[in-house]
């Protein structure tokens, strides 16, 4: 299965909340945008443990990375979503799902929470389903924050954080 399929897969099974198997949540009290962007990228999986607890369902991610992807469920989707090294086991790939009523739809208050970042716009290359809505990415590769958006209401969707490198390009569609 190619990257691109599998980071997909990733994300649709992130929005989509299909990993709640086990029915068990999170306390959305420790589920917060702030915490996750303590959390830094290379940061020992255990650190994911310690600040969120346990995830409720580990899938294997990439095979050609070497991955498995830790799901943290809200109350109808999956609200975070860590992409964990199995050789190194650290953190490198970081995902927030924005909710419907989060202030971080706005894409004013997620800009505003990286002001030394410079985004550029790229078209998402994955059509949206049934002619709904598309999607784009702002990207910043110096920081490894992509924000993506509904491409015609601008509303944040989510937020995602991964650091490039030649073993490991970060594919978000």
């Amino acid at each position: 299965m190619s990257l691109i399929k599998i980071s997909f897969l990733c994300f649709f099974l992130a929005l989509q909340g299909c990993s709640h198997g086990n029915n068990q949540q999170t306390d959305a009290a420790i589920m917060t945008l702030e915490k996750i962007e303590q959390l830094p990228l290379g940061a020992p999986a255990g650190e994911i443990v310690r600040l969120f607890g346990k995830p409720t369902q580990i899938f294997a991610g990439s095979t050609e990375r070497n991955t498995k992807n830790w799901f943290y469920p809200g109350e109808h989707y999956n609200r975070m979503v860590f992409e964990v090294d199995q050789t190194t086991h650290q953190v490198i790939m970081k995902f927030w799902a924005v909710l419907q009523n989060d202030p971080e739809q706005n894409l004013d208050v997620v800009l505003a929470r990286y002001p030394q970042s410079h985004f550029k716009r790229r078209s998402s290359t994955v059509s949206p389903p049934h002619g709904g809505l598309g999607y784009d990415w702002l990207e910043d590769a110096t920081s490894g924050v992509s924000i993506r958006i509904q491409n015609k209401t601008n509303k944040v969707v989510s937020i995602v954080w991964c650091k490039e490198d030649a073993k490991r390009p970060c594919k978000k569609d």
